[in-house]
């Protein structure tokens, strides 16, 4: 009869050890229910780190290691983020009343005779807060504070059931929708309304000259005109888009400067006007006795229409009026003035 020899277990044991040892690899690591482990070098001294979903927390190590006996003991969990209990509202109910988990809903329902403000509904978030705030239950009998509204305001201070209240748009604004909104056993009427910018349109052109910004005006904005070389502006050179949608002032406009040239003025008579150099004089018997404006030309004496002071006899000329140049005109009468 064979004898048949056992190695003791201890004997046994350590050669496992020295075999895997030699190995230098651990394997795949322990899985974590609702977590993941990173780090995919699984060799002797080697470590693997865990971490759990998103609503969940890590209870324990969050790593293990690779020794010659294989890995360290996982002794890891995650458990699902709790919520506190969801806030209580008065005059109304909320729905579950303990503690929430993640995911987790709690509803919120009023009284008869409230109206519910705020968010009905409200989630356990991976924070372990619940995702709102409690809302509120009013009397329906009152709305509390109306809607705000941008660059406008509202007027009336009687929130209670059945009231109106009348909303408008500060200056340089219009009203887009409805100006009204009403209170209601539900609360404020829900309205789409804006204020919205007073809009000018485009500044006039003006003829031999510019305008900027040549754009659409709004309301508070500028624009200003100029005069191309050898005209000069008549007007406002500068408007403003105003809260009516209009601008300030109508465009001006350029007019040619005045220039000179050499003309002749057929038969002028004593006691009648006509221009020299801008300025109206006054023909009495053929000698010049007032000088008075500018804007018409003067005779000094019959059959001649002289330049000024200086000229030679037989020197003549004509005046540049609204942008035409045009020889003297015969005369300018003034019933008041006139000599015969």
């Amino acid at each position: 009869m064979e004898r048949v020899l056992r190695a003791p277990l201890p004997l046994l044991l350590l050669c496992a050890a020295v075999a895997r040892s030699e190995a230098g690899h651990c394997g795949e690591p322990p899985t974590l229910e609702n977590g993941i482990h990173t780090g995919d070098d699984y060799t002797f001294g080697k470590w693997v780190h865990y971490d759990c979903n998103e609503g969940y927390e890590l209870i324990g190590s969050s790593r293990i290691l690779c020794t010659s006996e294989g890995w360290t003991r996982l002794n890891t969990q995650c458990r699902i983020t709790l919520c506190d209990p969801p806030q209580p509202v008065d005059n109304g109910t909320v729905r579950p009343r303990g503690e929430g988990t993640y995911g987790q809903q709690a509803d919120y329902s009023c009284d008869r005779g409230y109206t519910l403000t705020g968010e009905g509904t409200v989630y356990c978030t991976h924070t372990g807060h619940w995702s709102h705030p409690a809302p509120n239950c009013t009397a329906a009998g009152h709305c509390g504070e109306p809607p705000t509204l941008e660059n406008g305001i509202h007027t009336g201070d009687d929130y209670t059931f059945g009231k109106w209240v009348h909303y408008d748009c500060n200056e340089g604004y219009e009203l887009i929708g409805s100006g009204l909104t009403l209170c209601t056993d539900e609360g404020w009427i829900e309205t789409t309304r804006r204020c919205r910018i007073m809009r000018c349109g485009y500044p006039q052109p003006v003829d031999n000259g510019t305008v900027r910004p040549r754009g659409e005006g709004t309301y508070g904005q500028q624009a200003d005109y100029s005069c191309d070389r050898g005209y000069t502006l008549t007007g406002e050179g500068t408007v403003n888009c105003t809260h009516t949608g209009h601008w300030s002032h109508p465009a001006p406009n350029c007019t040619e400067s005045i220039v000179e040239q050499s003309g002749r003025q057929t038969n002028p008579t004593a006691g009648h006007y006509a221009i020299i150099g801008g300025a109206i004089a006054l023909v009495a018997l053929g000698a010049l006795v007032i000088a008075l404006c500018v804007g018409v030309h003067v005779c000094r004496n019959r059959g001649s229409y002289p330049v000024g002071t200086g000229s030679k006899d037989g020197e003549e000329r004509s005046i540049c009026e609204d942008g035409n140049v045009t020889p003297p005109p015969e005369t300018y009468i003034s019933p008041l003035l006139t000599t015969k």
